[in-house]
Protein backbone atom coordinates (compact mmCIF):
# COMPACT_ATOMS: atom_id res chain seq x y z
CA UNK A 1 0.00 0.00 0.00
CA UNK A 2 2.91 2.28 0.68
CA UNK A 3 4.40 1.39 -2.50
CA UNK A 4 0.83 2.21 -4.13
CA UNK A 5 0.79 5.16 -2.62
CA UNK A 6 4.06 6.78 -3.15
CA UNK A 7 3.68 5.83 -6.98
CA UNK A 8 0.55 7.52 -7.62
CA UNK A 9 2.31 10.67 -5.54
CA UNK A 10 4.98 10.54 -7.96
CA UNK A 11 3.32 10.91 -10.58
CA UNK A 12 1.04 13.82 -9.73
CA UNK A 13 2.16 17.40 -10.85
CA UNK A 14 3.81 19.39 -8.23
CA UNK A 15 1.47 22.03 -6.61
CA UNK A 16 2.46 24.68 -3.75
CA UNK A 17 -0.81 23.78 -2.33
CA UNK A 18 0.29 20.28 -1.21
CA UNK A 19 3.83 21.39 -0.20
CA UNK A 20 4.68 19.68 2.86
CA UNK A 21 8.22 20.12 4.83
CA UNK A 22 10.79 17.13 4.41
CA UNK A 23 13.98 17.63 6.73
CA UNK A 24 17.38 16.95 7.65
CA UNK A 25 17.74 17.80 11.12
CA UNK A 26 21.88 17.83 11.29
CA UNK A 27 22.19 16.57 14.74
CA UNK A 28 25.30 16.28 17.31
CA UNK A 29 26.18 14.32 20.12
CA UNK A 30 24.58 15.63 23.50
CA UNK A 31 21.38 16.60 24.18
CA UNK A 32 20.79 19.52 21.84
CA UNK A 33 19.88 17.08 18.95
CA UNK A 34 16.82 16.14 21.67
CA UNK A 35 15.51 20.01 21.32
CA UNK A 36 16.13 19.99 17.30
CA UNK A 37 14.44 16.93 17.13
CA UNK A 38 11.50 18.08 19.39
CA UNK A 39 11.15 21.11 17.54
CA UNK A 40 11.15 19.42 14.08
CA UNK A 41 8.47 17.88 14.73
CA UNK A 42 6.58 21.19 16.29
CA UNK A 43 7.19 22.04 12.54
CA UNK A 44 6.02 19.14 10.65
CA UNK A 45 2.53 20.23 11.76
CA UNK A 46 1.56 16.56 11.65
CA UNK A 47 2.19 16.61 8.21
CA UNK A 48 5.50 16.56 7.29
CA UNK A 49 8.71 13.86 7.32
CA UNK A 50 11.79 14.57 9.61
CA UNK A 51 14.85 12.42 9.24
CA UNK A 52 17.73 12.49 12.19
CA UNK A 53 20.98 12.87 10.42
CA UNK A 54 24.53 12.05 12.61
CA UNK A 55 27.38 12.87 9.49
CA UNK A 56 30.69 10.74 10.74
CA UNK A 57 34.02 11.12 9.07
CA UNK A 58 36.94 8.70 8.86
CA UNK A 59 37.73 5.48 7.21
CA UNK A 60 38.58 1.96 7.73
CA UNK A 61 36.30 -0.82 9.00
CA UNK A 62 36.58 0.80 12.60
CA UNK A 63 34.46 3.71 11.64
CA UNK A 64 32.19 1.21 9.82
CA UNK A 65 31.82 -0.32 13.06
CA UNK A 66 31.17 3.50 14.60
CA UNK A 67 28.90 4.26 12.18
CA UNK A 68 26.79 1.48 12.47
CA UNK A 69 26.75 1.89 16.98
CA UNK A 70 25.79 5.21 16.41
CA UNK A 71 22.69 4.87 14.17
CA UNK A 72 21.69 2.04 16.48
CA UNK A 73 22.46 4.57 19.51
CA UNK A 74 20.10 7.52 17.58
CA UNK A 75 17.02 4.87 16.96
CA UNK A 76 17.57 3.49 20.79
CA UNK A 77 16.90 7.61 21.69
CA UNK A 78 14.26 8.38 19.65
CA UNK A 79 11.93 5.73 20.32
CA UNK A 80 13.15 6.34 23.93
CA UNK A 81 11.95 9.64 23.83
CA UNK A 82 8.54 9.08 20.92
CA UNK A 83 10.13 11.04 18.42
CA UNK A 84 8.53 11.22 14.86
CA UNK A 85 11.58 10.69 13.15
CA UNK A 86 13.87 8.47 10.91
CA UNK A 87 17.13 7.90 12.87
CA UNK A 88 20.00 7.90 9.47
CA UNK A 89 24.12 7.69 10.27
CA UNK A 90 26.57 8.53 7.21
CA UNK A 91 30.06 8.45 6.70
CA UNK A 92 31.29 10.81 4.56
CA UNK A 93 34.75 12.40 3.78
CA UNK A 94 33.90 15.85 5.14
CA UNK A 95 30.73 17.31 6.97
CA UNK A 96 30.14 19.16 3.92
CA UNK A 97 30.23 16.51 1.03
CA UNK A 98 27.75 14.87 3.56
CA UNK A 99 25.42 17.69 3.49
CA UNK A 100 25.29 17.68 -0.46
CA UNK A 101 25.33 13.99 -1.12
CA UNK A 102 22.33 13.83 1.52
CA UNK A 103 20.31 17.00 0.16
CA UNK A 104 20.51 15.37 -3.00
CA UNK A 105 20.00 11.60 -2.71
CA UNK A 106 17.44 11.46 1.05
CA UNK A 107 14.39 10.50 0.52
CA UNK A 108 11.49 8.75 -2.25
CA UNK A 109 10.12 9.60 -5.42
CA UNK A 110 8.02 13.37 -4.31
CA UNK A 111 9.54 12.94 -0.70
CA UNK A 112 12.68 14.95 -1.01
CA UNK A 113 14.33 17.22 1.24
CA UNK A 114 13.00 20.63 1.11
CA UNK A 115 14.44 21.61 4.67
CA UNK A 116 17.68 21.41 6.59
CA UNK A 117 17.94 21.71 10.16
CA UNK A 118 21.14 22.77 12.37
CA UNK A 119 21.60 23.68 15.70
CA UNK A 120 23.18 27.27 16.76
CA UNK A 121 24.62 25.92 19.52
CA UNK A 122 27.31 24.14 16.83
CA UNK A 123 28.15 27.62 15.57
CA UNK A 124 28.40 29.60 19.00
CA UNK A 125 30.74 27.16 20.69
CA UNK A 126 33.33 27.05 17.87
CA UNK A 127 36.43 28.95 18.50
CA UNK A 128 38.27 28.03 15.66
CA UNK A 129 38.19 29.67 12.24
CA UNK A 130 38.47 26.58 10.35
CA UNK A 131 35.25 24.96 12.24
CA UNK A 132 33.67 28.33 11.61
CA UNK A 133 34.46 28.45 8.26
CA UNK A 134 32.99 24.61 7.92
CA UNK A 135 30.35 25.21 9.40
CA UNK A 136 28.91 28.01 7.12
CA UNK A 137 30.13 26.19 4.04
CA UNK A 138 27.65 23.03 5.11
CA UNK A 139 25.05 25.74 5.30
CA UNK A 140 26.12 27.24 1.73
CA UNK A 141 25.84 23.52 0.77
CA UNK A 142 22.43 22.85 1.42
CA UNK A 143 20.79 26.24 -0.09
CA UNK A 144 23.00 25.95 -3.09
CA UNK A 145 21.55 22.88 -3.21
CA UNK A 146 17.64 24.38 -3.19
CA UNK A 147 17.26 23.68 0.41
CA UNK A 148 15.15 26.00 2.82
CA UNK A 149 17.73 26.36 6.64
CA UNK A 150 16.78 27.43 10.10
CA UNK A 151 19.26 26.99 12.77
CA UNK A 152 17.62 26.77 16.45
CA UNK A 153 18.97 28.63 19.05
CA UNK A 154 17.98 26.85 22.21
CA UNK A 155 19.32 27.28 25.45
CA UNK A 156 18.54 24.83 28.45
CA UNK A 157 17.23 27.81 30.31
CA UNK A 158 14.84 29.21 27.64
CA UNK A 159 13.72 25.98 26.71
CA UNK A 160 12.60 24.52 30.39
CA UNK A 161 10.39 27.47 30.30
CA UNK A 162 8.92 26.97 27.23
CA UNK A 163 8.13 23.33 28.19
CA UNK A 164 6.60 24.95 31.03
CA UNK A 165 4.22 27.27 29.42
CA UNK A 166 0.54 25.88 28.84
CA UNK A 167 0.03 25.78 24.68
CA UNK A 168 -2.50 28.98 25.38
CA UNK A 169 0.10 31.16 26.96
CA UNK A 170 2.81 30.64 23.92
CA UNK A 171 3.25 32.74 21.66
CA UNK A 172 4.94 32.84 18.35
CA UNK A 173 6.63 35.98 16.69
CA UNK A 174 7.59 36.11 13.08
CA UNK A 175 9.35 39.10 11.80
CA UNK A 176 8.07 39.63 8.40
CA UNK A 177 10.76 41.44 6.16
CA UNK A 178 8.91 40.50 3.13
CA UNK A 179 9.96 38.00 0.88
CA UNK A 180 10.30 34.10 0.54
CA UNK A 181 11.46 33.60 3.34
CA UNK A 182 8.72 35.88 5.73
CA UNK A 183 6.48 33.81 3.71
CA UNK A 184 8.53 30.37 4.82
CA UNK A 185 8.53 31.67 8.96
CA UNK A 186 4.92 32.24 8.45
CA UNK A 187 4.16 28.78 7.27
CA UNK A 188 6.10 27.47 9.88
CA UNK A 189 4.37 29.04 12.57
CA UNK A 190 1.18 27.98 11.49
CA UNK A 191 1.93 24.46 11.46
CA UNK A 192 3.83 24.94 14.88
CA UNK A 193 0.20 25.55 16.03
CA UNK A 194 -1.26 22.39 14.56
CA UNK A 195 0.53 20.73 17.58
CA UNK A 196 -1.35 19.65 20.70
CA UNK A 197 1.17 21.32 22.60
CA UNK A 198 0.65 24.83 20.61
CA UNK A 199 -3.15 24.91 20.27
CA UNK A 200 -4.54 28.21 21.24
CA UNK A 201 -0.81 29.38 20.61
CA UNK A 202 -0.92 33.11 19.10
CA UNK A 203 0.88 34.32 15.84
CA UNK A 204 2.13 37.38 16.08
CA UNK A 205 2.98 39.27 13.00
CA UNK A 206 5.77 42.36 13.59
CA UNK A 207 7.29 44.30 10.42
CA UNK A 208 10.01 47.57 10.13
CA UNK A 209 7.66 49.98 8.94
CA UNK A 210 7.80 53.79 8.04
CA UNK A 211 6.86 56.14 10.53
CA UNK A 212 4.47 58.29 9.22
CA UNK A 213 2.31 55.79 7.19
CA UNK A 214 1.93 52.63 10.12
CA UNK A 215 -1.33 52.16 9.29
CA UNK A 216 -1.30 51.68 5.96
CA UNK A 217 1.38 48.88 6.75
CA UNK A 218 -0.65 47.07 9.06
CA UNK A 219 -3.61 46.95 6.69
CA UNK A 220 -1.04 45.75 3.88
CA UNK A 221 -0.21 43.15 6.59
CA UNK A 222 -4.14 42.02 7.10
CA UNK A 223 -4.74 41.75 3.93
CA UNK A 224 -1.90 39.01 3.23
CA UNK A 225 -2.94 37.23 6.35
CA UNK A 226 -6.62 37.04 5.31
CA UNK A 227 -5.01 36.00 1.50
CA UNK A 228 -2.88 32.95 2.89
CA UNK A 229 -5.94 32.54 5.58
CA UNK A 230 -3.70 32.51 8.53
CA UNK A 231 -5.02 34.20 11.71
CA UNK A 232 -2.34 36.36 13.31
CA UNK A 233 -2.10 40.24 14.73
CA UNK A 234 -0.01 41.90 12.76
CA UNK A 235 2.09 44.67 14.69
CA UNK A 236 4.23 47.21 13.11
CA UNK A 237 7.26 49.08 14.33
CA UNK A 238 8.52 52.47 13.28
CA UNK A 239 12.21 51.99 14.36
CA UNK A 240 14.22 49.62 12.40
CA UNK A 241 16.61 48.91 15.17
CA UNK A 242 17.95 45.60 17.02
CA UNK A 243 17.31 46.81 19.78
CA UNK A 244 13.51 46.82 19.52
CA UNK A 245 13.57 43.33 18.01
CA UNK A 246 14.43 42.18 22.20
CA UNK A 247 12.35 44.78 23.74
CA UNK A 248 9.06 42.91 21.75
CA UNK A 249 9.93 39.58 21.60
CA UNK A 250 11.85 38.89 24.63
CA UNK A 251 8.63 37.48 26.38
CA UNK A 252 7.68 35.21 23.40
CA UNK A 253 7.40 31.74 23.53
CA UNK A 254 8.84 31.29 20.23
CA UNK A 255 10.29 34.04 17.63
CA UNK A 256 11.14 33.21 13.83
CA UNK A 257 13.97 35.26 12.51
CA UNK A 258 15.66 35.83 9.07
CA UNK A 259 19.17 35.48 8.38
CA UNK A 260 21.68 35.80 5.36
CA UNK A 261 24.67 34.50 5.03
CA UNK A 262 27.88 36.85 4.89
CA UNK A 263 30.57 35.13 3.15
CA UNK A 264 30.30 32.61 5.32
CA UNK A 265 29.05 33.93 8.90
CA UNK A 266 25.17 34.03 9.68
CA UNK A 267 23.99 37.48 9.83
CA UNK A 268 20.79 39.73 10.75
CA UNK A 269 19.10 40.90 7.92
CA UNK A 270 19.69 44.24 9.06
CA UNK A 271 24.03 43.05 9.15
CA UNK A 272 25.98 42.75 12.09
CA UNK A 273 26.70 39.59 14.32
CA UNK A 274 23.63 37.67 15.64
CA UNK A 275 24.98 36.48 19.38
CA UNK A 276 24.12 39.54 21.39
CA UNK A 277 20.65 39.40 20.21
CA UNK A 278 20.40 35.59 20.54
CA UNK A 279 21.53 35.92 24.22
CA UNK A 280 18.52 38.37 25.03
CA UNK A 281 15.53 36.30 23.10
CA UNK A 282 14.08 33.17 24.44
CA UNK A 283 13.76 30.22 21.59
CA UNK A 284 14.86 31.30 18.39
CA UNK A 285 14.85 29.73 14.76
CA UNK A 286 16.60 31.27 12.36
CA UNK A 287 15.29 30.69 8.77
CA UNK A 288 16.42 31.41 5.33
CA UNK A 289 14.50 30.01 2.15
CA UNK A 290 16.02 28.63 -0.93
CA UNK A 291 12.62 28.15 -2.43
CA UNK A 292 9.50 30.54 -2.92
CA UNK A 293 6.28 28.99 -1.08
CA UNK A 294 3.39 30.32 -2.40
CA UNK A 295 1.06 30.36 0.76
CA UNK A 296 -2.10 31.47 -1.13
CA UNK A 297 -1.54 29.08 -3.95
CA UNK A 298 -5.29 27.60 -5.31
CA UNK A 299 -5.47 24.65 -7.18
CA UNK A 300 -5.52 24.99 -11.48
CA UNK A 301 -8.72 25.84 -12.78
CA UNK A 302 -10.44 22.93 -14.36
CA UNK A 303 -10.93 19.38 -13.17
CA UNK A 304 -8.11 19.47 -10.66
CA UNK A 305 -9.61 22.82 -8.98
CA UNK A 306 -13.15 21.03 -8.85
CA UNK A 307 -12.00 18.26 -7.51
CA UNK A 308 -9.09 19.58 -4.77
CA UNK A 309 -12.49 21.89 -3.65
CA UNK A 310 -14.49 18.71 -3.62
CA UNK A 311 -11.33 16.81 -1.13
CA UNK A 312 -11.48 20.01 1.28
CA UNK A 313 -15.17 19.76 1.82
CA UNK A 314 -14.93 15.16 2.03
CA UNK A 315 -11.88 16.04 4.70
CA UNK A 316 -13.98 18.95 6.47
CA UNK A 317 -17.36 17.09 6.53
CA UNK A 318 -15.16 13.82 7.43
CA UNK A 319 -13.57 15.96 10.49
CA UNK A 320 -16.89 17.33 12.27
CA UNK A 321 -18.50 13.73 11.55
CA UNK A 322 -15.55 12.55 14.08
CA UNK A 323 -16.10 15.21 16.31
CA UNK A 324 -19.89 14.68 16.12
CA UNK A 325 -19.94 11.24 16.24
CA UNK A 326 -17.59 11.43 19.59
CA UNK A 327 -19.96 13.94 21.41
CA UNK A 328 -22.59 11.37 21.00
CA UNK A 329 -20.64 9.08 22.51
CA UNK A 330 -19.67 11.26 25.46
CA UNK A 331 -23.52 12.04 26.06
CA UNK A 332 -24.31 8.54 25.80
CA UNK A 333 -21.79 8.22 28.55
CA UNK A 334 -23.44 10.83 30.86
CA UNK A 335 -26.37 9.10 30.08
CA UNK A 336 -25.27 5.56 31.15
CA UNK A 337 -23.23 7.29 34.83
CA UNK A 338 -26.60 9.35 35.47
CA UNK A 339 -28.56 5.76 35.58
CA UNK A 340 -26.11 4.41 37.32
CA UNK A 341 -26.67 7.19 40.03
CA UNK A 342 -29.92 6.60 40.17
CA UNK A 343 -29.28 2.72 40.63
CA UNK A 344 -27.14 3.49 43.63
CA UNK A 345 -29.55 5.89 45.02
CA UNK A 346 -32.03 3.72 45.29
CA UNK A 347 -29.65 1.29 46.72
CA UNK A 348 -29.20 3.42 49.51
CA UNK A 349 -32.75 4.83 50.00
CA UNK A 350 -31.90 7.95 49.48
CA UNK A 351 -34.86 10.78 50.05
CA UNK A 352 -37.25 11.64 47.41
CA UNK A 353 -36.12 14.77 46.41
CA UNK A 354 -32.53 13.46 45.55
CA UNK A 355 -34.49 10.98 43.52
CA UNK A 356 -35.96 13.33 41.85
CA UNK A 357 -33.21 15.50 41.08
CA UNK A 358 -31.34 12.48 39.46
CA UNK A 359 -34.23 11.80 37.31
CA UNK A 360 -34.45 15.59 36.01
CA UNK A 361 -30.97 15.16 35.28
CA UNK A 362 -31.14 11.65 33.70
CA UNK A 363 -34.50 13.53 31.12
CA UNK A 364 -31.55 16.48 30.40
CA UNK A 365 -29.04 13.75 29.48
CA UNK A 366 -31.25 11.83 27.10
CA UNK A 367 -32.26 14.96 25.39
CA UNK A 368 -28.65 16.41 24.97
CA UNK A 369 -28.13 12.96 23.31
CA UNK A 370 -31.36 12.98 21.13
CA UNK A 371 -30.65 16.34 19.98
CA UNK A 372 -26.38 14.86 19.57
CA UNK A 373 -27.66 12.07 17.61
CA UNK A 374 -29.35 14.46 15.17
CA UNK A 375 -26.76 16.72 14.81
CA UNK A 376 -24.52 13.83 14.41
CA UNK A 377 -26.82 12.19 11.76
CA UNK A 378 -26.63 15.43 9.61
CA UNK A 379 -22.85 15.88 9.55
CA UNK A 380 -22.63 12.08 8.74
CA UNK A 381 -24.94 12.82 5.62
CA UNK A 382 -23.10 15.83 4.51
CA UNK A 383 -20.29 13.51 4.55
CA UNK A 384 -21.33 11.13 2.47
CA UNK A 385 -22.63 13.56 -0.02
CA UNK A 386 -18.84 15.17 0.01
CA UNK A 387 -17.61 11.62 -0.37
CA UNK A 388 -19.79 11.38 -3.71
CA UNK A 389 -19.02 14.42 -5.52
CA UNK A 390 -15.18 13.77 -4.49
CA UNK A 391 -16.03 9.95 -6.51
CA UNK A 392 -18.45 11.85 -9.26
CA UNK A 393 -15.11 13.58 -10.06
CA UNK A 394 -12.99 10.63 -10.64
CA UNK A 395 -11.47 10.35 -6.86
CA UNK A 396 -11.39 6.90 -5.15
CA UNK A 397 -10.22 6.11 -1.62
CA UNK A 398 -6.94 4.72 -1.25
CA UNK A 399 -8.74 0.68 -0.24
CA UNK A 400 -11.11 1.24 -3.47
CA UNK A 401 -8.08 1.85 -5.56
CA UNK A 402 -6.21 -0.98 -4.06
CA UNK A 403 -9.40 -3.47 -4.44
CA UNK A 404 -9.45 -2.50 -8.16
CA UNK A 405 -5.99 -3.46 -8.86
CA UNK A 406 -6.43 -6.75 -7.12
CA UNK A 407 -9.51 -7.58 -9.26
Amino acid sequence: RLREHLMAAAAEPEHPRYWRPQMLAITEEGDEKLKLLHFSSWLEGGSGITTAVRILTGRGATSMKHREEVEAALRSEVSEHHLPVFPLAVKAPSIETGIELLVQSSGVGPLHVNTVLYNWIQLSDMTSDIHKLQYGRSLRSAFRFGCNIMILNATDTDWDALMEREARERRIDVWWHGGRTSRLMLLFAYLVTRNPGWSGAKIRLLAFGNEKEPEVMVESLKETLKEVRIEAEPVVIPESKLDVVVSQSGDAGLVFLPFRLKRYEVVHPLGGKLEDLLFHLPVVALVSAAEDIDLGAEPEEGKPGELAKALDALSEAQKRAREAEKETAQASDLVEKRLSQLRAAIDEKADLETLKEIQKQIMEARNEQERLGRKAAKVVARAAYALRDAEALGWKPPEDKKKEKET
